[in-house]
């Protein structure tokens, strides 16, 4: 029986999963184009400087979703399931309106004041993030909710959309010798608007309507006692992702910024892939109350992503130094050594990714939380590291952290009592001081 329910349970992870990579990969492919693009036109320095401007995009976005969008995952597919239209009403017009303008206003105070100091190229793209944020936050979720009433098809089909309005506009901007960072950041914003637009019919039609709404208090507590933790480990994840980036100027430059990401973005796709397949599974796994059946559907996820990553580790090690050269025509080199750290840093990331979502569906963040704790407080000690070696010392720091932090997330998710009689969740009332 248990059998059976596995291979039924496999089969309908994949299928959503085979639409979800479709919507990522089409998403990060536009995304990886123009930053090729930017890479390849932009001077060094500039394009460093456009790398830590978006990584405040990136925290942005990392608030969001814990705010937002894992907590309807979470609760979504289980608390409200009967109560869908008006709980995914609520939290489009009112958290995600409040939460888009704050970081709109957020970003103006910044951007003007780096644009008035003695970073005007920084301050300039902060502007461009302000104007674009509330409608790349809003395309996400969208894409979210697609997920969450079952049609992934309809999100990859905005991910479509949404690649070649992006990549007609950067086209079109190059063409017109007016590519710059501001603009690039506005023709991001702009194709999230369209393609988010495009997806309502579709999703209103899912949603279909229930006699009953959740209460406006009951959502706020959930959302709240749920993403208090889940935004501490978002921006602990954000940190750990972006600490090169942001603190590699300070002594390196923004030249040793642009050459890491210009390296680290050939184990982005993987990262992309990962990412959406536990979204997926974030879901399904949240439904089952079973400890058996938990165990085993995370044990399924888990070698998936162990292939994944190690396939995708065996392609980059044998085509990752023609792929550099072929993206920025010559402009950027890779050496073997980074190559491996990469590949690692993949590996690692997956597993993670998998142990992670596990611990979600279970609404036991706090577990992700202290891994993520002591991961950032490592690579915090180990960053001399990058001072003194540039490129090489950040791979390395980057995936010893990963290291790290799964070996502790192992831990943690071994130690957790599951029984038949059900999964046991983070106590309510648990506070992450």
């Amino acid at each position: 029986m248990l059998s059976k329910y596995r291979s039924a349970a496999f089969r309908s992870w994949f299928g959503k999963g085979f639409w979800a990579i479709s919507d990522q990969a089409l998403f990060a492919l536009s995304n990886f184009m123009v930053l090729v693009i930017l890479a390849r036109k932009l001077p060094e320095a500039e394009f460093g400087a456009y790398s830590v401007a978006i990584t405040a995009l990136h925290f942005a976005c990392a608030a969001h979703n814990s705010l937002v969008i894992e907590p309807m995952l979470v609760f979504g597919g289980r608390r409200y399931r009967a109560a869908m239209r008006g709980y995914v009403i609520g939290l489009s017009l009112g958290w995600n309106t409040a939460f888009t303008a704050l970081a709109s206003i957020l970003f103006i105070c910044l951007g003007a004041g780096l644009l008035a100091g003695l970073m005007p190229l920084m301050g300039k793209a902060l502007l461009a993030l302000a104007l674009s944020t509330p409608f790349v936050l809003f395309f996400w979720l969208v894409r979210r909710i697609c997920y969450l009433v079952d049609i992934p098809q309809v999100a990859a089909g905005g991910g479509a959309v949404y690649m070649a309005l992006m990549i007609g506009l950067v086209f079109l901007l190059d063409a017109w010798d007016a590519l710059d960072m501001f603009r690039a950041i506005l023709a991001g914003g702009v194709a999230a608007a369209l393609a988010g637009t495009a997806m309502i019919p579709n999703l209103d039609r899912a949603l279909k309507s229930q006699p009953t709404r959740p209460g406006f208090r009951e959502v706020a507590r959930l959302h709240v006692n749920y993403g208090r933790w889940s935004l501490g480990n978002q921006s602990l994840a954000w940190f750990i992702g972006n600490m090169n980036i942001l603190l590699m100027p300070i002594w390196l430059g923004f030249e040793a910024v642009a050459t890491f990401k210009a390296v680290s973005m050939l184990v982005m796709p993987l990262l992309q892939i990962v990412a959406a397949l536990a979204s997926v599974a974030l879901p399904s796994l949240s439904i089952l109350r079973d400890g058996q059946q938990f165990r085993g559907a995370v044990k399924t996820m888990l070698i998936a992503f162990l292939v994944l990553g190690v396939g995708y580790g065996i392609v980059l090690l044998g085509a990752g130094r023609y792929m550099i050269e072929i993206l920025y025509g010559g402009k950027f080199h890779i050496r073997f050594e980074w190559l491996l750290l990469l590949v690692a840093t993949g590996i690692l990331f997956s597993l993670c990714e998998g142990l992670l979502a596990a611990l979600r569906a279970i609404e036991r963040p706090d577990c992700g939380f202290r891994a993520m704790c002591f991961q950032a407080a490592l690579l915090a000690v180990l960053f001399p590291l990058v001072i003194v070696y540039g490129t090489t010392g950040a791979l390395l720091n980057q995936a010893l952290g990963m290291g790290i932090m799964g070996l502790m997330l192992a831990r943690m998710y071994g130690s957790l009592r599951l029984s038949r009689d059900g999964v046991l969740p983070m106590k309510e009332k648990t506070s992450p001081v």
